[in-house]
């Protein structure tokens, strides 16, 4: 989702509904510039658009500057945009769960050849850290499992008062698999 000017957030909460409302269906129908996600669905009661701002208002972190709608963190790896799939969290949280898989190759995420070697490599918060060089591929994804799970127990802690417990306590068992 595009982000809003965070002056949009508190002045029209209808506008935001909408916003997100439609940003939703367009990823799951038709995709918006070609980032459409495949196999995802909507539940039905978030089709029905008075039931998807009813569900927005109830929700803690609905209309905060820089939070989003996530379908990912409390259901690992969930294709259903729904009430009980979603939940808002912080931009900066929901870009930390990306996992992007065209960049990598064929390496677990996270990991680097380096010469004969492996080194592992991370961003926080706009910093990179980099660990290694390993042995073996599997010494470099732990080491960037670690960093990475840290570094959102880390943002969850921060933002504990600002997202429900349900976001709160699925962001502190958030684990990363070197499948993923």
């Amino acid at each position: 989702m595009k982000e809003l000017p965070p002056e949009m957030y508190f002045r029209n909460k209808k506008y935001l509904t909408y916003q997100l409302w439609s940003d939703m269906y367009k990823r799951v129908t038709y995709g918006t510039a070609g980032h459409r996600y495949l196999n995802c669905s909507i539940h039905p009661d978030f089709m029905d658009y008075r039931k998807f701002v009813d569900w927005c208002h109830a929700q803690i972190g609905f209309g905060k500057p820089r939070f989003c709608l996530d379908k990912d963190v409390l259901v690992k790896g969930n294709t259903l945009y729904g009430p009980d799939t979603c939940c808002f969290i912080p931009y900066k949280i929901n870009s930390s769960l990306t996992m992007c898989n065209a960049a990598r190759g064929s390496l677990p995420i996270g990991v680097r050849a380096s010469g004969s070697k492996f080194k592992a490599n991370i961003k926080i918060r706009r910093k990179s850290y980099y660990f290694g060089p390993f042995e073996t591929v599997v010494e470099a994804f732990n080491a960037y499992k670690a960093a990475r799970e840290n570094a959102i127990r880390e943002m969850a802690e921060e933002h504990k008062h600002e997202i429900s417990e349900r976001a709160y306590q699925a962001l502190m068992n958030f684990k990363i698999e070197i499948t993923d």
